[in-house]
């Protein structure tokens, strides 16, 4: 339920000034917060997942490429929301090959 009234939360809607992070696909990246976070909700998308891996550590893995939203609730009530950006692995790119 109170993923649910995360989702529902002004600061869940777009243009909310949600803060940006970007991910590659396949990768990770960790969020750490001040506060004892209680749950963590994404949205409907699989492009990326999300996490609680202590009292004040999300680690967000990226799936696939493009953009979710994640809301990070924490023990005092407050709600914070990410724009989560996943983007192409570029190390293996198919120009950094050689053809013989």
């Amino acid at each position: 339920m109170l993923a649910l009234a995360a989702l529902q939360s002004p600061l869940w809607r777009p243009g909310s000034g949600a803060a940006s992070i970007a991910v590659t696909e396949g990768g990770a990246t960790l969020i750490a917060s001040e506060r004892d976070i209680a749950q963590v909700a994404v949205s409907g998308n699989d492009s990326a997942t999300a996490e609680i891996v202590g009292n004040h550590e999300v680690l967000v893995r990226g799936k696939s490429r493009g953009e979710t939203r994640i809301a990070i609730l924490a023990k005092d009530g407050r709600t914070l929301v990410y724009r989560v950006n996943v983007q192409p692995d570029r190390t293996h790119s198919s120009a950094s090959m050689i053809v013989r």
